[in-house]
C-alpha cells in the first residue's frame, strides 16, 4: 500500500485545503480542488465531504456574448459543498453591449440573487462588482455575523440616489476592513464606522469628508482616500490609532490638511499630488512629521522643468525630524536635493548618522530640472556609488541599518536625449561596483526615461 493510502482522512483534508492556489477560485480542472478529485474516488469523496474546498468562489458574468447558465450552476454547486463554512466570494457582473460603443450594468439572475441571499449570513470575505439595481435587492435577514472584509463596486455608480444609502452592510459586527471602489462613495451606503480598522475609499468630494471619516472612525489603522477638491474647513483631528495614510490631493494643498491632523502612531505616510510643486512648503510637512513616529514615508510629485528651484531641496533637513525611518519613497528630485540626499547618507563616522535605520531607498531624479544657461548636464553616479558603498557595508550589529533596496528613475524633461543620462556601460567601473554589491546580496535597480516629443523612451538596468 502506498504511504498516501495510510494518512488519515483529516490529515489529507487539511492538505487539501493547503493546495488551494488563491484567495478566490476559479473553477480549472488543472488546479484544486478539482485536480485532487479527479485523481482518485476516494480521493473525490473526501474533496466533496471538504466544505472548506468549496468556500472561496470567483464568479466573473462580464461577457455579454456567453450563456452564463452553465457557470451559475458550477457556482451554485461549490456553494452547496461549502457547507456551513464561511464563505469568500468574488462576483463580478460586468456589462452587457446594447450596440456598438453602448452598455448596460449586467443584472444577477433571479437563480443567483436568492442564492446569494441564502447564504449571506455566512458571508466573510466578498468583492462584489454590481449594479446599483443588485445591490439594492441584496439581502441579509438573518445578519453579517460572519462578514470582516468588504470590497464594493458599483457598476453604473452615477444611476444611485445618493440620498438613498444601502444599509444591509450595517449590520456587521465583525466588519474590519472596508474597500470602496468605482463609483461609490461613503455616503452611498451605511457603515459601522466606529469599528473599522482599515478604509480605501475611491474618491472623497473633498477635504472635509475626510475628517468627518477620521472622526467618525477612531479605530481606523489604515485609511487611504484620494480627495476631488479643495475646500474649507475649521477643524483639527487627532488620530490615536491610526499607522497608515495614503491621500491623493490635486493641486498640492495637502500642506493645509497636515497642519490640521494630529497621527502619534503613525508609521507609514505616502502623499501624492497633481498641483504643481512649486505650491508647497516642506515645513508643513516637518510638523506633521514631528508628530509621529514614522518608519515608511512615500512622496509622489508631478515632474516639474523646476524642480532644483523648490524647497525640496531642503528635504533632507525635513527628514531629520523621522529618524528611525526604514522605507523612504520620492519621486521629481532636481539633481542638487538627490545628490545632498545621498551625501548626507554616505557621511563617514558621523556621531548622529543620518537616517540609521533606512534599508529600503527609492528615488526619482530629474537631472536637467532647469532651463537655459542654468541646466545641470553633469549628472554622474559620483554620489550614488559611495553611498551604495557606504550603507552596505556597516558592520554587523551596529547602530546603522544595511542599505538593502535601492530603486532609482532618472527622468530627462527635455526633448531629446542626452549622453550625460546614459545607465552605466556594462564595460564600465560604476557597473563592475553595482555588480559587486549584487553579487552579494544588494538589491539594485536603475531606470532611465527620456522624452523624445511626446514619445516616452524607457530603459531598465536591473542588476
Amino acid at each position: 500500500m502506498h504511504p498516501i493510502h495510510r494518512v488519515p482522512s483529516e490529515i489529507l483534508s487539511e492538505i487539501f485545503v493547503e493546495c488551494l492556489p488563491s484567495k478566490y477560485l476559479d473553477p480549472k480542472p488543472s488546479e484544486a480542488p478539482l485536480l485532487l478529485a479527479a485523481v482518485a474516488s476516494g480521493w473525490r469523496n473526501l474533496a466533496i465531504a471538504t466544505p472548506r474546498l468549496w468556500s472561496r468562489i470567483s464568479l466573473n458574468l462580464d461577457e455579454s456574448s456567453r450563456d452564463d447558465s452553465g457557470i451559475i450552476q458550477l457556482f451554485l454547486c461549490w456553494l452547496a459543498r461549502s457547507g456551513g463554512s464561511p464563505l469568500s466570494l468574488d462576483v463580478f457582473c460586468g456589462w452587457n453591449r446594447q450596440s456598438p460603443g453602448e452598455y448596460t450594468p449586467k443584472s444577477l439572475s433571479p437563480v443567483l440573487l436568492r442564492a446569494l441571499n441564502e447564504c449571506s449570513s455566512r458571508w466573510q470575505d466578498i468583492e462584489f462588482s454590481l449594479s446599483p439595481d443588485d445591490f439594492r435587492q441584496l439581502q441579509a435577514k438573518e445578519g453579517l455575523l460572519m462578514l470582516r472584509k468588504l470590497n464594493v463596486t458599483f457598476i453604473g455608480g452615477d444611476e444611485i440616489p445618493s440620498e438613498v444609502p444601502l444599509t444591509i452592510f450595517s449590520n456587521a459586527p465583525a466588519l474590519r476592513d472596508v474597500r470602496l471602489s468605482q463609483g461609490i462613495e461613503l455616503r452611498d451606503l451605511a457603515l459601522p464606522m466606529g469599528q473599522l480598522h482599515r478604509l480605501r475609499t475611491s474618491t472623497l468630494s473633498d477635504a472635509g469628508q475626510l475628517f468627518h471619516i477620521l472622526r467618525e472612525a477612531p479605530n481606523l489603522v489604515s485609511f487611504e482616500t484620494h480627495i476631488e477638491t479643495h475646500s474649507m474647513w475649521r477643524t483639527d483631528v487627532r488620530c490615536e490609532n491610526l499607522r497608515s495614510l495614503s491621500v491623493y490631493f490635486p493641486h498640492g494643498f495637502w500642506i493645509d490638511i497636515l497642519d490640521s491632523l494630529t497621527c502619534p502612531a503613525l508609521e507609514t505616510l505616502k502623499l501624492d499630488s497633481s498641483g504643481e510643486p512649486s505650491s508647497i512648503e516642506l515645513n508643513h510637512l516637518l510638523r506633521f512629521i514631528s508628530r509621529s513616529s514614522l518608519r515608511f514615508l512615500s512622496i509622489e510629485l508631478p515632474q516639474s522643468d523646476t524642480v532644483d528651484s523648490l524647497p525640496f531641496t531642503d528635504l533632507p533637513e525635513c527628514l531629520l525630524a523621522a529618524p528611525r525611518l526604514e522605507q523612504f519613497s520620492v519621486t521629481s528630485l532636481g539633481r542638487a536635493a538627490a545628490n545632498d540626499l545621498f551625501g548626507r547618507l554616505s557621511v563617514l563616522d558621523a556621531a548622529e548618522p543620518f537616517l540609521p535605520f533606512l534599508h529600503t531607498l527609492r528615488i526619482g531624479v530629474c537631472p536637467k530640472a532647469l532651463w537655459g544657461a542654468n541646466r545641470a548636464r553633469d549628472w554622474t553616479y559620483d554620489q550614488v556609488l559611495p553611498m551604495l558603498v557606504y550603507r552596505w557595508n556597516v558592520p554587523p550589529g551596529g547602530t546603522l541599518a544595511q542599505l538593502r533596496d535601492f530603486h532609482m528613475d532618472v527622468t530627462d524633461l527635455d526633448y531629446g536625449p542626452d549622453p550625460s543620462l546614459k545607465l552605466p556601460k556594462r564595460n564600465s567601473a560604476v557597473f563592475a561596483q553595482m555588480e559587486a554589491l549584487v553579487a552579494e546580496g544588494m538589491k539594485i535597480w536603475i531606470d532611465e526615461a527620456r522624452k523624445e516629443g511626446t514619445y516616452i523612451d524607457r530603459e531598465d538596468y536591473v542588476c
